[in-house]
């Protein structure tokens, strides 16, 4: 929350009853403080103060837009634009139930570890069981010959040999549930990036093309430079980057955070399980999304719903759950190739994103 003075003078001889004005960013702002401006007298000036927020991450541009003002007559209206915004960086908040499954029992964390730092593909030796250790690496059948429990050890990955891989693609939602969208997907990469360098795991962050819009993680000191590129990057490509990955030579630990999942992903996804790497999905979903599907590259005859439709369909979903209560978060396809996918050992998580309620208009008007 920060504080912003709105500071208007008339300067002429005039007098305007009240002033318009329009916030940058208007959609995507938290606004609190007086409705508006009033009478505008000739010669005077007057200010007004209004506690700002901006809920999601991301680069604004914070000030006042534009200002109209409409002689006491009617006759003609005049309209003030500002063209030098302040700018505002609002950093990703690590999502916290997603944080928390990385502090929990022994189990859970070791198997977090694994996925962050071991190559599952080879095997380098084998010794007792540990409690410290995890289930998914105890040799079953081994273990039953013997008598007691054995584990494998895994060969342990070269360095940067882990992707965080965050999926950038277009969503089509209204402004402001694409950004809750958004925030949602960057909160849960967010607290990735933060276990990477707190647990000194060499990691890269692909947000784009592999090579291009990527970055190694480095150390803790390092965090405030992540999270700042975290904050600006934008969801404006054609097709997920997860597509790509084809052509990155050498086995790794993928940590995958998508927008939603199709037939054509799934088989994107399978392939590159094919390829030998070792991948931990979490797939987010919003029912509002099931009503278009995301356009592709060349693809004719996509229906993408108006931000008109995507409103009235919100609407529809609250009244049904009104009468019928909670609706299931993902729809059967989902959850159809998301078991597809788990047999072929993908570990794959879906993520509901809970939508915003109706969004601050961040207009005012004569008092």
């Amino acid at each position: 929350m920060l504080s912003y003075k709105v500071a208007v003078r008339n300067r002429g001889p005039f007098l305007y009853p009240g002033a318009e004005y329009r916030f940058y960013n208007a959609e995507l702002m938290e606004l609190e403080g007086d409705a508006g401006l009033g009478m505008c007298e000739p010669f005077r000036g007057q200010q007004r103060e209004y506690e700002v927020r901006f809920p999601y991450r991301g680069v604004y541009e914070l000030g006042l837009e534009s200002l109209s003002v409409t002689d006491m007559f009617g006759l003609f209206r005049r309209t003030i634009r500002n063209k030098q915004p302040l700018r505002l960086t609002v950093f990703p908040e690590g999502d916290a139930e997603f944080e928390l499954t990385m502090r929990a029992e022994p189990q859970d964390i070791a198997r977090r570890q694994d996925v962050y730092s071991e190559d599952f593909s080879t095997v380098a030796d084998l010794r007792k069981y540990n409690p410290a250790d995890s289930l998914r690496k105890i040799h079953w059948k081994l273990s039953a010959k013997r008598g007691e429990l054995i584990t494998k050890n895994f060969q342990n990955f070269e360095p940067e040999r882990t992707l965080l891989l965050l999926d950038t693609a277009k969503i089509n939602l209204p402004p402001k549930e694409r950004a809750a969208f958004e925030d949602k997907m960057v909160s849960y990469a967010a607290s990735a990036v933060d276990f990477c360098l707190r647990a000194k795991v060499p990691a890269s962050l692909i947000y784009g093309q592999p090579g291009v819009e990527e970055t190694t993680l480095g150390t803790p000191e390092d965090a405030d430079g992540l999270y700042a590129l975290l904050a600006g990057i934008t969801f404006d490509r054609e097709c997920s980057p997860i597509y790509e990955l084809r052509n990155v030579p050498g086995a790794y630990n993928i940590v995958g955070f998508l927008s939603g999942l199709d037939e054509r992903r799934c088989a994107a996804i399978k392939e590159l399980s094919s390829l030998g790497h070792n991948l931990t999905l979490y797939v987010f979903e919003s029912r509002l999304l099931s009503l278009g599907t995301p356009p592709q590259p060349g693809a004719r005859g996509v229906s993408v719903p108006s931000p008109a439709d995507l409103i009235e369909h919100k609407n529809l979903l609250k009244d049904l759950e009104r009468q019928l209560g909670p609706l299931p978060p993902l729809g059967d396809m989902s959850k159809y190739l998301i078991e597809e996918l788990r047999a072929v050992g993908v570990a794959v998580t879906p993520v509901t994103v809970d939508q915003p309620g109706t969004p601050a208009t961040g207009e005012g008007g004569a008092a």
